[in-house]
């Protein structure tokens, strides 16, 4: 059985809607919506359309080093980047594994003084230490969105420890992991090793 769960576009679109209409429910609507960067980002860009909204903003956190892999603090890429100050906050993440970083975020953003923050992400996992005031599905899988391909199978590569010349034993293992070797997905390879020697 595969360990990820593929999410096409459609998917993503369909799970920002779900979180709209609970948001709209739930009578809150947020003057600010900030993404964490970078998956959060593409979800809080659907999300602030949705919702008619057009102040956002953006942070950058990082716990993962690659799949399944934390690192023991988090790192700031990039510095809360709006103005929430006695704002309604929501705060916007792709997924909610650990729960870690839509709890730093949080914590970060109280500190500018915020009139109330709410929390969202399109998936949360079983074992989250924060479940966000709005979630669209649980899983317990690796998710593929289709906001990084290229990231994913680079890692991939990487963990198996496989040539990226060795084309066969690539197709085999993402087969094995029940990824599509579509015409996208060998393009995407044919990229990565271009990348790759273009940085020798």
């Amino acid at each position: 059985m595969s360990k990820f769960l593929i999410v096409s576009w459609d998917d993503i679109e369909k799970l920002a809607l779900k979180i709209v209409e609970d948001i709209l429910d739930s009578n809150f609507y947020p003057d600010v919506i900030v993404g964490i960067l970078r998956g959060g980002w593409v979800v809080a860009r659907l999300v602030s359309d949705y919702l008619d909204i057009e102040e956002t903003g953006s942070i950058g956190i990082k716990f993962y080093s690659r799949i399944g892999k934390t690192i023991k603090t988090p790192l700031i890429t990039q510095p809360l980047i709006a103005n929430v100050r006695d704002k309604k906050v929501l705060i916007v993440d792709d997924v909610s594994d650990s729960g870690r970083t839509l709890q730093v975020v949080t914590e970060l953003a109280k500190l500018y003084g915020p009139k109330q923050i709410k929390t969202a992400s399109l998936y949360i996992k079983p074992w989250t230490l924060m479940i966000p005031d709005y979630y669209a599905a649980s899983t317990e899988k690796w998710i593929f969105f289709p906001w990084e391909p290229a990231e994913i199978l680079r890692e991939i590569i990487e963990s198996e420890k496989v040539e990226i010349r060795n084309r066969n034993k690539i197709y085999e293992i993402l087969k094995r992991e029940g990824i599509p070797v579509d015409k996208k997905i060998r393009k995407l390879i044919d990229i990565i090793e271009k990348v790759q020697n273009s940085r020798k």
